[in-house]
């Protein structure tokens, strides 16, 4: 059980290292290719679209063919694909390849929490298993910058992607032995294609400041919302729809300040890949260590969530001219932990709100609004100065701040007031 826990953990850190690795590369990508931020915004959110909007429905196919089988081959097709993206000729290309590895990795993550979810009944060990689960995924962010700055500076930005090859083989090995039955969850195909279409409209509208495509994305938002209703009835389950906002609003922090974040350590401070890995230390060394004590904490998220306020005032207060060098790692520190102290519980959260059987579909709806929230700070705060940037970031989350507090104290407090 252990080796096949390990392989799903692995699986996992290799979809998510895709989402952070790439970020110290995006300047030699430039340099290769000759292109715009709005460009290198897609080389970002072709994996980050197809796997939000594909997330939403890979969660039922997990459930419907079996979530060991799915999460085999989704690991398969990663590493094929990965390879593909490594030999790309061209950024139009690379684009392309990236959302079809997003594609294949929106089976391999639902279908890894539902494997867990069924082979580990509700309770305290269920509970440290998240844990551990959620860790994989710190790991995966800490280890993305490093690594691919390292990369980057051997052999360039392919070999971020040829890193997956071996990952894969090694994954797919360990977990060849994970059969579990299938559930009778009916796949609904088509509303997929719209919540990717709908997904990468809103994009490319805040990046190309594209009024076609936000004519398009209305029109869509309008069918989804009127006749592909029951497609989405995960919403209908109590209290998830909160919890999807929430995941949306620090993903949406966490994706723009990655990619900002590069960008300005690397072209404005002139540091290099490796160094930048080296400067997000502050950030990923929480999200790695915490999550194991942070599923302990009662009301996690009423410290986490907050905390990334804080931690984006900071970051905006150093983007905004000379300070103390030590203000952006403090920044950085304390979104880092303001995250460890959020996704664990949120997790959590949204998978002891359903039966097992359809964890594998919350799961992946919760994924899906998350990477909808990076991508769309990827494309609005890649348009800002950075100190506006964090700004934005600060106010996005800080709208969410109602959801995670205790009504009661919602409640205690405006009395105090009145």
């Amino acid at each position: 059980m252990r080796l096949r826990f390990f392989g799903i953990s692995l699986g996992y850190f290799m979809v998510l290292l895709d989402t952070t690795i790439l970020g110290v590369a995006l300047p030699d990508l430039r340099r290769d290719f000759g292109s715009g931020t709005a460009a290198l915004g897609w080389v970002v959110n072709g994996y980050t679209v197809a796997f939000a909007a594909a997330l939403i429905g890979g969660g039922a196919v997990a459930d419907r063919f079996g979530p060991g089988r799915v999460f085999r081959y989704g690991t398969a097709a990663f590493a094929a694909v990965s390879g593909l993206c490594a030999a790309a000729p061209s950024l139009e290309v690379l684009v392309a390849s990236r959302a079809v590895l997003g594609l294949a990795g929106a089976v391999m993550v639902p279908a890894s929490l539902a494997i867990i979810s069924r082979l580990i009944p509700a309770g305290p060990e269920r509970v440290r298993m998240l844990g551990v689960w959620a860790m994989t995924a710190g790991v995966s962010v800490a280890a993305g910058p490093l690594l691919g700055g390292g990369l980057v500076e051997v052999a360039g930005w392919r070999a971020t992607f040829l890193v997956n090859v071996p990952i894969g083989v090694v994954t797919w090995w360990l977990v060849r032995g994970v059969r579990l039955p299938a559930s009778p969850v009916r796949v609904r195909w088509v509303p997929q294609v719209g919540a990717a279409v709908l997904v990468a409209c809103l994009a490319e509208a805040i990046t190309g400041r594209s009024v076609i495509a936000l004519g398009v994305g209305v029109v869509v938002l309008a069918w989804l919302a009127g006749s592909q209703r029951e497609a989405f009835s995960i919403l209908g389950e109590a209290g998830l729809v909160r919890w999807f906002v929430v995941g949306g609003a620090v993903q949406f922090l966490f994706g723009g300040l990655l990619f900002v974040g590069a960008l300005m350590l690397q072209e404005t401070r002139m540091l290099t890949p490796v160094e930048t890995g080296v400067a997000f230390l502050p950030l990923t060394v929480p999200i790695m260590v915490l999550p194991l004590f942070t599923t302990r904490v009662r009301r996690a998220m009423v410290i986490g969530v907050p905390l990334l306020v804080v931690g984006a005032a900071v970051l905006a207060s150093a983007a905004a001219g000379p300070v103390s060098p030590w203000l952006p790692a403090v920044g950085l520190f304390v979104v880092g932990v303001g995250i460890a102290f959020t996704f664990p519980p949120l997790v959590a959260a949204v998978t002891s709100a359903v039966p097992a059987a359809r964890a594998g579909e919350a799961g992946g709806m919760l994924n899906a609004t998350r990477q909808v929230g990076a991508a769309l700070g990827v494309a609005s705060m890649g348009l800002l100065p950075p100190a506006w940037a964090f700004v934005l970031a600060g106010v996005v989350v800080l709208a969410v701040v109602p959801l995670v507090v205790p009504r009661r104290r919602l409640l205690s407090g405006s009395r105090r007031l009145g």
